[in-house]
Formats: structure tokens, C-alpha cells, sequence
């Protein structure tokens, strides 16, 4: 393994174009939590492992940069971001599988993002011991924003919970911000483009800030087990706009 290389992409059809996508090893970077219930119940990075080797490989290569050479992991990506900026590249999106695995493996990151105030880096994290280690630098950074992430199982603690913002995810109807929480709009058709909203066009989570809540819809076979979780506790598969968003999020996706 070459350990001066990290792997990287530059957007995809659902993040848009624009922005540079870092990941980690899924499983082995996963909280215990994460291990024992999403990883194992509807985990679309654990199944991009198993079809694409490569992809496992690279994020292995990467995992093991970060835990053995930090410093040489920061610098290569000051490096990528930095000749990335050039080209209008003002976006980071971290660990799309993965997670911050450790409280210098997100210090690194902070440290990058100093680097470049004009560069707004966001991600979604289990890993609450990485923030407990950083709570002081996070809170003074304004680009660089971490959500929560709660799955079924998932319970988020206060001292987490009063500092990041929260990502649920259900199986929620509603598309517009209620109540400090707002839904992905990933599914919603862009009038401009007539496409559905990229991760670039929409923007809300990366420039959120606490109390400012999103929640990602359930689908493919993770929709099936919540559906199958409504009839069991005998509820109605069609949601009653009138509810609150975060009420409806508690009740099917807690």
C-alpha cells in the first residue's frame, strides 16, 4: 500500500456536481451501536462492499492512513482541496460510508477545514466519543457542520444531542421544514432542472446549524421494514400531514 494516497470522488448523481466525497472503511470505523444494528439492518455501504471490491479495498487503504499516519493523511488532503479549489470544488462531504473512528481522526479533519474557511464540510456521525473529544472546536465552526445520526436502535446522548443538529431517518411524507426539522429532498422534483434536488442544489444540510433537524425517507428494503413495523404496532400506512414532523419521526423511526 502506498501510504501517501487517499482516495477520493468528486460528486455523484445524487450529491451533484461540485464537491469531493472522503470515505472510510464501513464496519471497522462504525460505533458499536452503528455495528449492532444499521450496519447490520439496511446498510447500503456495507452492500457497495460486497458488489465492489475495489471500493472496500480503497476505504481499508484509507482507514489505515488515517489510524497509522495522520499527519500524513492531513496533508494529503489539504493538498487534494486545496489544487480542488481551483476548479470551484467548495464542497467536502464526509464518510458517505464510514465514520470519524477516533477523536483525532475528526480533530484532523477540523484542522483541514481551519485551512479553508470557504469550504463547507458536513457529514453524519455515530461516533459520539470523536465528538466529545472535539465538542469545544465544534462549536466554534461554522463550516463545518456534523448531524447526529439516529437510526431504530440508535439512542443519541444529551450531551450529543445539545450540540449537533440530528439526522433521523423514517418514513416521513412531508417535504417542507416543520417544526425545526426538514425532510431530504432527494425525491422531490427540482422545477429548474426537472430532475430530482441534488446534495448541491437543496444545500440545507450542509449550512444547517443546530435546531435545525433533517430526516432521510426510508427506502428500498429499509421502507419495507418500517411498513412492516406500522402494521405491527396496527398504525395506518399513509401519514396524517396534520402531525408535526418530529412526532412523526419519534414514532416510526425511534
Amino acid at each position: 500500500m502506498n501510504k501517501s494516497v487517499i482516495h477520493y470522488s468528486c460528486g455523484n448523481s445524487k450529491t451533484g456536481k461540485g464537491i469531493l466525497i472522503f470515505n472510510m472503511k464501513t464496519g471497522v470505523t462504525c460505533s458499536k451501536e452503528a455495528c449492532k444494528t444499521c450496519y447490520l439492518n439496511g446498510c447500503y455501504a456495507k452492500n457497495e462492499d460486497s458488489r465492489f471490491k475495489v471500493i472496500a479495498q480503497n476505504d481499508f487503504s484509507d482507514y489505515l492512513l488515517a489510524k497509522d499516519h495522520p499527519d500524513i493523511l492531513e496533508r494529503c488532503i489539504n493538498s487534494i482541496v486545496t489544487l480542488s479549489s481551483y476548479e470551484n470544488y467548495k464542497i467536502v462531504r464526509l464518510h458517505e460510508r464510514g465514520d470519524f473512528f477516533s477523536v483525532e481522526y475528526l480533530s484532523n479533519w477540523l484542522n483541514v477545514s481551519d485551512e479553508f474557511p470557504d469550504v463547507m464540510f458536513w457529514a453524519y456521525t455515530k461516533q459520539w466519543n470523536s465528538v466529545r473529544g472535539n465538542i469545544s472546536k465544534l462549536k466554534k465552526k461554522t463550516n463545518f457542520t456534523v448531524y447526529a445520526s439516529k437510526w431504530p436502535g440508535i439512542n443519541i446522548p444529551s450531551d450529543i444531542a445539545d450540540v449537533l443538529p440530528i439526522a433521523y431517518y423514517g418514513d416521513i411524507e412531508e417535504d417542507v421544514p416543520v417544526n425545526g426539522v426538514f425532510v431530504c429532498k432527494s425525491d422531490t422534483i427540482n422545477p429548474a432542472t426537472g430532475k430530482k434536488f441534488t446534495c448541491v442544489e437543496c444545500g440545507l444540510c450542509m449550512k444547517s446549524r443546530k435546531k435545525m433537524h433533517v430526516c432521510f425517507k426510508a427506502h428500498g428494503t429499509k421502507a419495507l421494514s418500517v411498513q412492516k413495523r406500522k402494521l405491527k404496532l396496527g398504525v395506518t400506512a399513509i401519514l396524517n400531514k396534520k402531525y408535526w414532523a418530529h412526532e412523526l419521526i419519534e414514532r416510526y423511526a425511534a
